[in-house]
């Protein structure tokens, strides 16, 4: 249905408001039906809707509020999708929470806990209790109480192997702990200098060609006990590395470092192109 007939259906019915063509109550509701089509969000609207990161045209101040670090190339709903992630993030640790607000922030990357799902532990046998000078442990024995115990066990998840299935098969992947880096200054000296470094007698210094930020790496250990502290994120299937753009690394990182369990470890399993 029009504007315009939605308009006729509401006017009183009297005679007064009866609509004729060629009149100028006809041209009047004519031409609000019209702008309610041509603008249905007004600028009021906009005010209210602009909290949100779907509707809002400031993106350059979300992005400032948030400490989204801008990258050339995104769309406005990108951008958005950022925004609106980054607005989401409130709190939790679960991968499934971990894995949605990547998701969410345009990073096409799943994330797998410590342990592997489908191993299924062997069952666990009672340690049987002997008295003091028993033999064998029957039950019948004259001072053996049948089923004593004394530790059931515990039957716990199987870790992945992260060298079968990243480090020997030559997965691309960075161990994320925190982002350290080493400094460095290339220094120079000037013509007739008689040595390149800062305090000889005739060295400028100061004179430099270059800083240097060498980030610190960490590599995968070779040792069961390390790998319950490993969280991996990578592909849906475990595990290969998923493409993501250079320009967004340090997004990517720095995302996941916030919101990853302190005292965990990330593998993360990405290509960088």
């Amino acid at each position: 249905m029009s504007m315009w007939n939605i308009f006729r259906h509401l006017l009183p019915r009297a005679h007064a408001w009866r609509v004729f063509f060629e009149t100028q109550i006809y041209d009047f509701f004519k031409g609000l039906g019209q702008a309610i089509v041509d603008d249905p969000i007004s600028e009021s609207d906009k005010t209210t809707l602009g909290v949100f990161p779907e509707f809002t045209e400031d993106l350059d101040e979300y992005e400032e509020q948030f400490n989204i670090l801008p990258v050339e190339g995104l769309t406005d709903a990108e951008r958005a999708a950022r925004i609106e992630a980054a607005w989401k993030a409130i709190g939790g640790q679960s991968p499934s929470y971990i894995q949605g607000v990547l998701q969410k922030a345009g990073f096409d990357l799943y994330v797998h806990d410590w342990y592997d799902p489908s191993y299924v532990p062997p069952p666990v046998l009672p340690v049987i209790k002997a008295e003091c000078g028993e033999t064998p442990m029957e039950c019948g024995e004259e001072f053996a109480e049948c089923g004593n115990t004394e530790d059931q066990g515990i039957a716990s998840g199987e870790a992945w192997n992260p060298i079968d299935y990243i480090v020997t098969p030559g997965v691309p992947y960075k161990l994320l702990i925190n982002k350290d880096y080493t400094v460095s200054v290339d220094f120079y000296g000037e013509c007739g200098e008689p040595l390149a470094e800062c305090g000889e007698p005739t060295m400028e210094c100061g004179n430099y060609s270059a800083i240097n930020y060498d980030e610190t790496l960490f590599y995968i250990a070779p040792y069961l006990s390390a790998w319950y502290y490993y969280i991996y994120i990578g592909s849906q299937t475990f595990i290969s590395a998923v493409n993501v753009p250079s320009e967004r690394a340090d997004e990517l990182e720095d995302l996941v470092l916030s919101l990853c369990p302190t005292h965990k470890k990330i593998v993360l399993c990405v290509n960088y192109t």
